[in-house]
């Protein structure tokens, strides 16, 4: 199989490569055991974590196979695991109470290798695609910020040694473009845990716009 792709992509070296660049809006969340049993310190209520916004902004170029199907890799930045959660609980007639909330974000350096996606093209101007790849994530920055009742808390990725700076993760998306602009929706799902003792996967909705050249 491998070869075979080879001796493709050497038959088509010499047809032109599509080079884009994407700025993206980034809704994430996470996926996993402790991602929907997500505890407070004070309580052993679970809670669910909810959406946090990040961007994304890569580079990415597409080589022509057969038949409308496509090879094609990206590279770039942006936020890759992230969410929210808040809690408040009291029981009436007791002194418990327990008010708790949290924004993680981490900020990494992304590159998808292994892109193959198939093509239609209505005519010159108009096409849409679809697209699966499997890509390498480095979390270089970011951290937790919140209160746990009342008490404010900031930490960074570097501060534990649980937390896992590498990712591995699936891309599936769908695109649609007109002449030299196009835009995507893109599922990811990081096959990485959080950290070494919690199950908690990134889990992210991509809307981007590019600008194919």
């Amino acid at each position: 199989m491998i070869v075979a792709l080879m001796a493709i992509v050497s038959a088509n070296a010499s047809a032109q490569l599509t080079h884009y660049v994407q700025g993206a809006l980034t809704s994430m969340t996470s996926a996993g055991k402790d991602a929907r049993e997500y505890k407070s310190s004070m309580g052993s209520s679970p809670y669910e974590t909810t959406n946090t916004i990040g961007f994304d902004v890569l580079y990415g170029f597409e080589l022509p196979l057969v038949k409308g199907l496509y090879w094609g890799a990206e590279a770039g930045i942006g936020t890759s695991r992230g969410f929210e959660c808040n809690f408040k609980e009291s029981m009436v007639g007791t002194s418990y109470s327990v008010e708790y909330d949290e924004t993680f974000r981490a900020y990494a350096i992304r590159i998808l290798p292994v892109n193959f996606g198939y093509r239609h093209k209505f005519n010159d101007r108009w096409a849409i695609d679809g697209h699966v790849g499997v890509g390498l994530s480095y979390d270089f920055a970011g951290g937790r910020k919140g209160s746990d009742n009342g008490k404010a808390f900031d930490q960074s990725i570097g501060d534990g040694d649980s937390y896992r700076r590498f990712d591995a993760y699936l891309k599936v998306g769908f695109g649609a473009s007109y002449k030299h602009v196009g835009l995507d929706i893109s599922y990811q799902r990081g096959l990485n845990k959080f950290a070494t003792d919690f199950e908690m996967y990134a889990s992210n909705l991509t809307i981007g716009v590019r600008y194919i050249f």
